[in-house]
């Protein structure tokens, strides 16, 4: 371009060159850019208003370089044409304040000068970041061109700026949209309102977080490899009954749980591994993302959602993470409806427990065996939650219901049934079946646990039963014994009567007897022949003997019945006092162990054993340097006595004998008794829980022993 009014060629800017180029007009294809014209000259800014008018832009005065700066901060400028010399602060210096500053310092500078083209000044003016240097005056087209080019440049940034902020905002819009809807899984998971409700609650954030058209879970059936629906939200749920039970493999959630691996497409219309893609394209769906929810290793479900518009790389990312999110959220649900599960379990089984230890206290405390029976029952129905129940120990409707468990069931002597019904048997201790329970309810009311509980109280009552039998025995027979007992010492009484008269009513005639003799032999001795006096004394000895008889039998009807106060008794002392009331003849030696106790016990009976024993060994010792030996030997909660002779001996022929009523081993003529000092010695030990026995052989002495109750004195 030539500037006719210069005296020299103008060189070159910027500007000239980008002119050399085809820029298309933008003018009314953008939103008004501001211009701002700075000239100290008001005829100058006229000028330029006039000829950049026709651009269609905002023109701007300013007539100093601090009212330009103003300006700039203010408001955003598309270019600024900014006049060289100016008094004051001339142009030069403002573009120096104006590229000092960091807000404004971008704004295009095209310099206009009056003077004569100056390289130094044209220099300088580039060095500050001037995009073209004008002299005065210039071609008005050429002036609008230049300016229309930075006004374009302004525009097409603007447009970019806004292009970027939209999609800044799109992508904070959908970094939100991603935030709610992690928030609303992560609130929804952590609710506890059931696991229904917490994936209801997920579907429904994804369709409004996500414009999802449709979302659904499914959770797995692993039992029967099936995909159950869990939650729907979206416009098609009209269509939920369709995809109710998805079998592994099958339509596309099948195939996501089936291969453990997304699916995800953004052409549903026209993706081979959408089943339904006719439906696809009526309904305007353009993407599907299926995900399978994995715990570790575990497949606990499927989450899947159809949408209107294509889904991002972050929006496939947040939906990974949802999906794994729920994965945890279902499994943490399941464990915690096992542990509410075992957790009622539990609870049921303590209150069984605890019915079935009242139920056993019950029936122990029930009076008659109906009484047991209906609380069988009553606590049967009541711990196991049956609406009937029976106990019976004939046969019945229980009864049957035993037969029919048993032939369905295959057992004997166990609890079962069909679920509504449920029976077991009463059996005895000798394995016998005596009666039978049975109790009725819902259909599936009875389980195997309750089966277990039926038995045990089956087996309790069984028990209570059998003992209620025997208590009922055991208290008729004490009621027998009693009567007996009663019988038993009417005819004690009756007995002890009959010995006391009877030892009265004949030891009077006896003692008459040997008055009588006496008497005669008194009166008449010098006139009775030597055979007369030997035939009174033998009367006489026979009423002695007669006489002896009785007060044995008497003493024998006594021992063991009579008890006597329990006193304290040194046993070595007591011995000392039946040695002398026995009297032994010269030449005897009876020898008492140092360490006899000091017993709790009754003194007559005690001292009437030994004295019987020690006079035996007297009377049957048959030598004259006899020895008796008496020992005592602690055995618990007995003691051992055992008295010792050096006499004559027993054979062992006669060792049963000798504890007989009247038996004697030698006539009484050679030896005076009356054969039932043993045999009182026998009863009154044994009639005290003792035992006693001899130990002996003939010519080898004799040993006799027996136990008493070793109480010992405080």
């Amino acid at each position: 371009m030539t500037r006719t009014w210069s005296p020299r060629p103008a060189r070159p800017g910027p500007i000239d060159m980008m002119l050399d180029r085809d820029i298309p007009a933008v003018l009314g294809t953008a939103e008004p850019a501001r211009i701002l014209l700075v000239d100290d000259y008001p005829p100058n800014l006229l000028a330029l208003e006039v000829v950049l008018e026709p651009l269609g832009h905002q023109l701007v005065r300013a007539t100093s370089s601090d009212e330009a700066v103003t300006r700039l901060l203010e408001d955003e400028y598309a270019a600024v044409i900014l006049d060289v010399q100016m008094p004051g602060i001339d142009g030069l210096t403002t573009a120096r304040r104006i590229r000092g500053d960091p807000h404004i310092r971008h704004v295009p500078i095209l310099f206009m000068t009056a003077q004569s083209y100056d390289d130094d000044r044209a220099a300088t003016a580039y060095s500050l970041g001037a995009v073209d240097y004008i002299q005065k005056p210039f071609q008005p087209e050429t002036l609008r061109a230049k300016v229309n080019v930075f006004i374009e440049l302004y525009q097409k940034k603007s447009e970019l700026r806004r292009s970027e902020r939209r999609r800044f905002d799109e992508a904070e819009m959908l970094r939100e949209r991603h935030a709610g809807l992690a928030m609303d899984v992560g609130i929804a998971l952590t609710r506890g309102e059931g696991l229904s409700p917490m994936l209801q609650q997920c579907t429904d954030s994804l369709v409004n977080r996500l414009a999802a058209a449709q979302a659904r879970i499914w959770t797995l059936n692993d039992a029967e490899h099936v995909l159950e629906l869990a939650a729907s939200a979206g416009q098609y749920r009209h269509m939920d009954h369709e995809q109710e039970r998805i079998p592994l493999g099958e339509r596309e959630v099948g195939t996501v749980a089936a291969e453990r691996k997304p699916m995800v497409t953004n052409q549903a219309a026209g993706d081979a591994r959408v089943c339904d893609r006719t439906w696809a394209a009526r309904e305007g769906m353009v993407s599907f993302a299926g995900y399978p929810l994995l715990l570790a290793d575990r497949m606990v479900g499927v989450l899947a959602m159809f949408a209107r518009q294509p889904l991002s790389r972050d929006t496939l990312d947040v939906l990974g993470t949802v999906a794994d999110s729920i994965a945890l959220g279902i499994h943490r649900q399941w464990a915690e409806q096992e542990r509410a599960r075992l957790l009622a379990r539990e609870r049921r089984h303590n209150e069984q427990l605890q019915g079935l230890a009242e139920a056993a206290l019950a029936m122990n405390s029930a009076v008659s065996l109906e009484a047991v029976l209906q609380t069988l029952a009553d606590r049967t129905r009541s711990i196991l939650g049956a609406r009937r129940a029976v106990a019976s120990l004939a046969e019945g409707e229980s009864w049957a219901a035993v037969k029919r468990a048993e032939s369905s069931s295959g057992k004997d002597e166990q609890a079962a049934g069909d679920g509504a019904e449920l029976a077991a048997p009463l059996v005895g201790r000798d394995g016998r079946k005596f009666g039978s329970i049975a109790l009725w309810g819902d259909e599936g009311r009875f389980g195997k646990q309750d089966q277990r509980v039926l038995l045990h109280l089956s087996q309790v009552a069984s028990a209570v039963i059998e003992n209620t039998r025997l208590y009922q025995q055991t208290l008729a027979a004490e009621i027998t014994l009693r009567e007996l007992n009663r019988s038993l010492e009417r005819s004690n009484r009756e007995l002890d009567e009959f010995a006391y008269v009877a030892s009265h009513d004949l030891k009077a005639p006896l003692r008459g007897i040997a008055h009588l003799s006496a008497w005669l032999e008194e009166d008449l001795g010098p006139l009775l022949p030597a055979a007369s006096h030997e035939h009174l004394g033998l009367m006489r000895g026979r009423v002695l003997r007669l006489e002896a008889l009785i007060d044995g039998i008497l003493d024998y009807s006594r021992a063991g019945r009579q008890r006597h106060k329990l006193e304290r008794v040194d046993v070595a002392r007591l011995l000392r006092e039946g040695v002398e009331l026995l009297s032994p003849r010269s030449g005897v030696v009876i020898q008492v162990a140092p360490d006899l106790p000091v017993l709790t016990t009754e003194r007559v009976p005690l001292l009437q054993v030994f004295m019987n024993l020690l006079g035996n060994a007297l009377k049957h010792g048959g030598r004259d340097d006899l020895r008796i030996e008496v020992s005592w030997r602690d055995l618990g909660e007995m003691g051992e006595f055992r008295v010792r002779d050096n006499g004559a001996g027993i054979a062992s022929e006669f060792h049963h004998r000798i504890w007989g009523i009247f038996q004697t081993l030698r006539p009484r003529d050679q030896i005076e008794g009356t054969g039932i000092g043993l045999s009182v010695v026998k009863k009154a030990v044994e009639s005290r829980g003792g035992q006693v026995w001899v130990e002996s052989a003939a010519d080898q002495g004799t040993t006799f022993g027996f136990t008493w109750p070793n109480v010992p004195a405080e």
